[in-house]
């Protein structure tokens, strides 16, 4: 995406699914693990939160919008406190859908979301067909560009 002229002018929108999963069940872990989001007194570590949540600005492309799919509503409480630490510049372009698979779907079609293009099946299993060829066909571009390069030239 980063390369593309098309992606850097009218920027991307990154779809996450939680299905599936109740919350925090993703940040089960040993003692000392990185995604410990408790601090030191065993409430909510809000830093670290913040951190987390600040990964997507540091992406090179343009980001226009986030939308965080769950089909569980005990998610609400956390995206409730998320949107309390993010920045408004985030907050301004963050949608979170509950319901089944289908009824996000139709949510991000209101917003003009092509879910054709989503590779997350109604079971909640992700097809990775796409992204697989998306993989071949980086590896061959890449191919290309170690062949045709030129040796720099000497005086």
């Amino acid at each position: 995406m980063v390369e593309d002229e098309e992606h850097q002018i009218s920027g991307v929108v990154a779809i996450g699914f939680e299905n599936g999963k109740l919350p925090l069940e993703r940040f089960e872990h040993e003692e000392g693990s990185i995604f410990e989001l408790h601090g030191s007194d065993g409430g909510f570590d809000r830093d670290l939160a913040r951190e987390i949540l600040r990964v997507p600005l540091s992406v090179p492309i343009r980001p226009m919008g986030y939308h965080i799919c769950a089909d569980n509503s005990r998610w609400q409480a956390i995206f409730e406190m998320i949107m309390v630490t993010i920045c408004n510049f985030v907050k301004l372009r963050l949608r979170f859908h509950y319901g089944t698979h289908q009824e996000i779907l139709y949510a991000l079609m209101t917003h003009g979301i092509p879910v054709h293009t989503i590779p997350v099946k109604d079971s909640g299993d992700v097809d990775l067909s796409h992204h697989h060829a998306w993989i071949q066909d980086r590896l061959q571009l890449e191919q290309r560009r170690r062949e045709t390069k030129q040796p720099p030239r000497l005086g």
